[in-house]
Protein backbone atom coordinates (compact mmCIF):
# COMPACT_ATOMS: atom_id res chain seq x y z
CA UNK A 1 0.00 0.00 0.00
CA UNK A 2 1.22 3.60 -0.92
CA UNK A 3 0.36 7.03 0.92
CA UNK A 4 0.48 9.70 -0.46
CA UNK A 5 3.59 11.95 -1.69
CA UNK A 6 4.81 14.94 0.05
CA UNK A 7 5.49 18.34 -2.31
CA UNK A 8 8.92 18.02 -3.15
CA UNK A 9 9.43 21.55 -1.96
CA UNK A 10 7.34 23.32 0.93
CA UNK A 11 8.38 26.83 0.36
CA UNK A 12 5.30 29.20 0.39
CA UNK A 13 6.14 31.22 -2.21
CA UNK A 14 6.13 29.96 -5.28
CA UNK A 15 9.29 30.57 -7.34
CA UNK A 16 9.41 28.92 -11.15
CA UNK A 17 11.78 25.82 -10.07
CA UNK A 18 9.28 25.83 -7.01
CA UNK A 19 6.05 24.94 -9.15
CA UNK A 20 8.47 22.93 -11.69
CA UNK A 21 9.08 20.52 -8.74
CA UNK A 22 5.56 20.39 -7.71
CA UNK A 23 4.11 19.50 -10.99
CA UNK A 24 7.04 16.76 -11.10
CA UNK A 25 6.59 15.26 -7.84
CA UNK A 26 2.52 15.10 -8.60
CA UNK A 27 3.48 13.08 -12.49
CA UNK A 28 6.33 10.46 -11.02
CA UNK A 29 4.40 10.05 -7.49
CA UNK A 30 3.89 6.68 -6.37
CA UNK A 31 3.58 7.07 -3.01
CA UNK A 32 5.58 5.83 0.19
CA UNK A 33 5.84 2.10 -0.13
CA UNK A 34 4.66 0.79 3.18
CA UNK A 35 6.83 -2.37 2.84
CA UNK A 36 9.96 -0.72 1.49
CA UNK A 37 9.15 3.04 3.67
CA UNK A 38 10.98 4.27 0.23
CA UNK A 39 9.38 7.35 -1.14
CA UNK A 40 10.52 8.29 -5.19
CA UNK A 41 10.50 11.98 -5.83
CA UNK A 42 11.89 14.62 -7.66
CA UNK A 43 15.83 15.51 -7.15
CA UNK A 44 16.36 19.52 -6.53
CA UNK A 45 19.31 21.02 -6.29
CA UNK A 46 19.57 20.95 -2.71
CA UNK A 47 19.62 17.30 -3.51
CA UNK A 48 23.32 17.40 -5.68
CA UNK A 49 25.82 16.13 -3.15
CA UNK A 50 23.85 12.88 -2.44
CA UNK A 51 23.30 12.09 -6.32
CA UNK A 52 26.75 12.96 -6.83
CA UNK A 53 27.64 10.12 -4.06
CA UNK A 54 25.17 7.44 -5.53
CA UNK A 55 26.88 8.16 -9.27
CA UNK A 56 30.27 7.50 -7.67
CA UNK A 57 28.52 4.21 -6.37
CA UNK A 58 27.61 3.59 -10.36
CA UNK A 59 30.59 4.66 -11.71
CA UNK A 60 33.06 3.01 -8.95
CA UNK A 61 34.59 6.49 -8.22
CA UNK A 62 35.57 6.75 -11.89
CA UNK A 63 33.81 10.29 -12.55
CA UNK A 64 35.21 13.28 -14.01
CA UNK A 65 34.79 17.21 -12.68
CA UNK A 66 32.38 17.94 -14.86
CA UNK A 67 29.83 15.77 -13.60
CA UNK A 68 28.45 17.88 -10.98
CA UNK A 69 27.73 20.67 -13.53
CA UNK A 70 25.70 18.28 -16.07
CA UNK A 71 23.07 16.87 -13.15
CA UNK A 72 22.53 20.47 -12.42
CA UNK A 73 21.74 21.03 -16.12
CA UNK A 74 19.74 17.22 -15.50
CA UNK A 75 18.17 19.04 -12.86
CA UNK A 76 16.71 22.49 -14.65
CA UNK A 77 15.95 21.08 -18.21
CA UNK A 78 12.28 19.95 -18.73
CA UNK A 79 13.61 17.14 -20.84
CA UNK A 80 15.43 15.55 -18.31
CA UNK A 81 14.80 13.77 -14.83
CA UNK A 82 16.49 13.04 -12.01
CA UNK A 83 14.60 10.73 -9.30
CA UNK A 84 15.44 9.84 -5.86
CA UNK A 85 14.23 6.71 -3.47
CA UNK A 86 14.04 8.77 0.15
CA UNK A 87 13.98 7.07 3.15
CA UNK A 88 15.67 9.25 5.69
CA UNK A 89 18.31 10.20 2.98
CA UNK A 90 18.51 9.59 -0.78
CA UNK A 91 18.90 5.41 -1.27
CA UNK A 92 18.66 5.15 -5.24
CA UNK A 93 18.88 7.80 -8.20
CA UNK A 94 17.81 7.76 -11.96
CA UNK A 95 18.45 10.08 -14.25
CA UNK A 96 16.70 10.48 -17.32
CA UNK A 97 15.46 12.04 -19.87
CA UNK A 98 13.43 11.63 -23.26
CA UNK A 99 14.44 12.02 -27.40
CA UNK A 100 13.07 11.54 -30.70
CA UNK A 101 13.97 8.69 -31.98
CA UNK A 102 14.93 8.40 -35.53
CA UNK A 103 15.33 4.57 -35.65
CA UNK A 104 12.23 3.54 -34.14
CA UNK A 105 10.30 6.25 -34.99
CA UNK A 106 8.74 7.39 -31.72
CA UNK A 107 9.58 9.67 -28.64
CA UNK A 108 11.67 7.38 -26.77
CA UNK A 109 12.16 7.54 -22.55
CA UNK A 110 16.23 7.21 -22.55
CA UNK A 111 17.52 6.07 -18.62
CA UNK A 112 21.11 7.04 -18.23
CA UNK A 113 22.03 6.12 -15.14
CA UNK A 114 20.02 4.29 -12.28
CA UNK A 115 21.82 3.03 -8.55
CA UNK A 116 20.49 2.14 -5.48
CA UNK A 117 22.62 1.63 -2.30
CA UNK A 118 24.25 -2.11 -2.31
CA UNK A 119 22.56 -2.30 1.32
CA UNK A 120 19.17 -2.01 0.26
CA UNK A 121 19.16 -3.73 -3.21
CA UNK A 122 16.64 -6.13 -4.11
CA UNK A 123 14.01 -4.47 -2.39
CA UNK A 124 11.45 -3.12 -5.59
CA UNK A 125 13.44 0.31 -5.08
CA UNK A 126 15.44 0.17 -8.95
CA UNK A 127 11.73 -1.16 -10.34
CA UNK A 128 9.56 1.64 -8.43
CA UNK A 129 12.18 4.16 -9.70
CA UNK A 130 11.55 2.76 -13.29
CA UNK A 131 7.84 2.87 -12.76
CA UNK A 132 7.95 6.63 -11.90
CA UNK A 133 10.36 7.70 -14.84
CA UNK A 134 7.66 5.59 -16.62
CA UNK A 135 4.73 7.85 -15.60
CA UNK A 136 6.55 10.67 -15.97
CA UNK A 137 8.06 9.40 -19.56
CA UNK A 138 4.59 8.60 -20.78
CA UNK A 139 2.93 12.02 -19.74
CA UNK A 140 5.55 13.59 -22.70
CA UNK A 141 4.52 10.95 -25.24
CA UNK A 142 7.01 8.40 -25.14
CA UNK A 143 6.05 5.17 -26.57
CA UNK A 144 9.54 3.36 -25.66
CA UNK A 145 12.34 3.22 -22.94
CA UNK A 146 15.48 2.74 -23.76
CA UNK A 147 18.31 2.60 -21.35
CA UNK A 148 22.28 3.25 -22.20
CA UNK A 149 23.76 1.40 -19.55
CA UNK A 150 21.80 -1.61 -18.39
CA UNK A 151 22.95 -3.14 -15.00
CA UNK A 152 23.20 -6.98 -15.48
CA UNK A 153 19.87 -8.70 -15.60
CA UNK A 154 18.22 -5.71 -14.06
CA UNK A 155 16.39 -4.47 -16.91
CA UNK A 156 15.94 -7.83 -18.26
CA UNK A 157 13.75 -8.28 -15.14
CA UNK A 158 11.83 -5.73 -15.83
CA UNK A 159 11.05 -7.18 -19.34
CA UNK A 160 13.36 -5.32 -21.21
CA UNK A 161 14.89 -7.08 -24.23
CA UNK A 162 18.19 -6.13 -25.47
CA UNK A 163 18.47 -4.49 -29.00
CA UNK A 164 22.00 -3.43 -30.72
CA UNK A 165 22.48 0.07 -30.14
CA UNK A 166 24.26 1.68 -33.79
CA UNK A 167 26.94 4.39 -32.47
CA UNK A 168 30.09 4.98 -31.86
CA UNK A 169 31.95 7.32 -29.70
CA UNK A 170 34.41 10.05 -30.54
CA UNK A 171 35.95 12.82 -29.28
CA UNK A 172 34.32 16.02 -30.83
CA UNK A 173 37.68 17.80 -31.29
CA UNK A 174 38.52 14.89 -33.30
CA UNK A 175 35.91 15.56 -35.92
CA UNK A 176 36.72 17.93 -38.81
CA UNK A 177 34.67 20.43 -39.45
Amino acid sequence: ENTPCKPASSASIKTASTARAEQLSAEVCLGTDMMTHVTIRPAERADLEPIISLLRVLYKNDVGQELSGLVQEYLDSPSHLVLLAMRDRPIGVLIGSYRLDIDYECRAGLVDAIVVEESVRNQGIGRNLVRAFTRWARRRGCTMLQVVNPNEGFFEALGFKERPMRFQQMPIEEIEA
